[in-house]
C-alpha cells in the first residue's frame, strides 16, 4: 500500500497565548504616568516662576511688590476686600501668611493636576501644560473670579495675570514632563493591587514562613 504524500500529514499545532500586560496586551492607556511628586515638585516650581511675574507687575506698575499678594489675600481678608490703593500697597503680615498659603496650595493642586492629566493627553507637553491650559484656566477665572475675590477682579491687569498663568504652565509642564514616569498597577495580580497577604504568592511549589 503506498504511503501518503508529506505534504498530506498535519502536524498539531499548539496556540500561543499572550498573558495579560504582556507586549502590551490589552492594556488601557496611559501604560506609564507621571508620579504624584512630580506634579508637586512642578507646582512649586510653577509658584515661583508666577510668583516672580506678580512681583515685576506689583514693582513697575504699582510701586509695591506686596500690592498682588493683598489682592490675592482679599478672597479671605474682609478688610483687604475694601482697601484703597495705598493700603494694597502697603506690607501687611496676615495678608502676606493668608496670601503665600493660598498661592502655595493652589499651585500644588493644579500641579498634582498637572501630573495626572498630561499623560493622558499626546506629546507636546509643554504646548499643552504651558499655553493651552494657562489659557482654559484663565477663561475660567475670568468667568468666576467676581463671585471668587471681587477685590482682585475689579483691579486685575489681565495682559499681566496670563502671562503670570503662562509661567506657571511652562515651569510645571518642563518638571511634570522631565520626570521619570511610573508603570500603572494595572498589570499586576488583582490581589497585589489590593493588597492582601495571601498564602501561596511565593514561590511555587514552597511555603512561606
Amino acid at each position: 500500500m503506498q504511503s501518503a504524500a508529506p505534504w498530506l500529514h498535519s502536524r498539531p499545532r499548539a496556540v500561543e497565548r499572550l498573558a495579560f500586560g504582556e507586549e502590551q496586551h490589552r492594556l488601557r492607556l496611559p501604560v506609564e504616568v507621571q508620579p504624584l511628586s512630580a506634579g508637586i515638585r512642578g507646582g512649586l516650581v510653577g509658584a515661583c516662576a508666577m510668583a516672580a511675574c506678580a512681583a515685576i507687575y506689583g514693582i513697575v506698575v504699582q510701586g509695591s511688590v506686596w500690592y498682588p499678594l493683598n489682592l490675592l489675600a482679599a478672597i479671605a481678608v474682609p478688610r483687604m476686600a475694601e482697601a484703597d490703593v495705598a493700603t494694597l500697597r502697603a506690607f501687611d503680615g496676615v495678608s502676606l501668611v493668608v496670601g503665600l498659603v493660598a498661592h502655595g496650595l493652589t499651585s500644588i493642586l493644579v500641579g498634582a493636576l498637572y501630573a495626572a492629566i498630561l499623560p493622558l493627553l499626546p506629546r507636546r507637553h509643554l504646548l499643552w501644560g504651558g499655553l493651552l491650559a494657562p489659557l482654559l484656566w484663565t477663561g475660567l477665572l475670568w468667568a468666576t473670579l467676581g463671585v471668587i475675590d471681587p477685590a482682585l477682579n475689579a483691579r486685575i491687569a489681565w495682559s499681566w495675570f496670563i502671562a503670570s498663568q503662562i509661567a506657571f504652565g511652562i515651569a510645571t509642564g518642563w518638571v511634570v514632563a522631565r520626570a521619570t514616569p511610573v508603570a500603572t498597577a494595572q498589570t499586576r495580580p488583582l490581589i497585589e493591587r489590593a493588597g492582601v497577604e495571601a498564602t501561596g504568592r511565593g514561590s511555587r511549589g514552597g511555603s512561606r514562613q
